[in-house]
């Protein structure tokens, strides 16, 4: 009787321990998934920055350009799309953003409200590994 029970005490935590990391691991996918959909008729360069993070996750390296962040096809690893666009968005001024993928990291650069790159208004996020 004593194993019985302790056969069935063991199965029952065995299934709950199964449950909870499902759980945990769908609403980690879940929420990775809603941030992906943030839909924006802009493209900031945190939000970029946060797409080439879990670009990189995913393939091991940061992309050559950003469009990679929409379209992957043929890229292995690729789990995307990373942003929620049909292109590449502009920025909040309607600039295109400059990205430069280096072998150390990358960086954003966004021409801010002046619309002209290289002033002191430009708004750079940049990443090094």
């Amino acid at each position: 009787m004593f194993c019985q029970n302790h056969s069935r005490r063991r199965s029952l935590v065995l299934a709950g321990i199964t449950v909870l990391l499902i759980l945990i691991v769908g609403s980690v996918r879940l929420g990775r998934n809603r941030w992906r959909r943030g839909h924006s008729s802009f493209l900031s360069p945190d939000t970029a920055g946060m797409a080439l993070c879990l670009y990189k996750l995913d393939v091991g390296n940061y992309p050559i350009g950003l469009e990679a962040l929409i379209q992957g096809a043929g890229i292995k690893g690729w789990s995307g799309p990373y942003l929620q666009m049909d292109r590449i968005a502009p920025d909040r001024w309607g600039v295109a953003l400059r990205y430069s993928r280096s072998a150390q990291g990358y960086e954003l650069r966004s021409a801010g409200p002046d619309k002209a790159f290289n002033t002191a208004d430009d708004v750079v996020v940049s990443r090094a590994d």
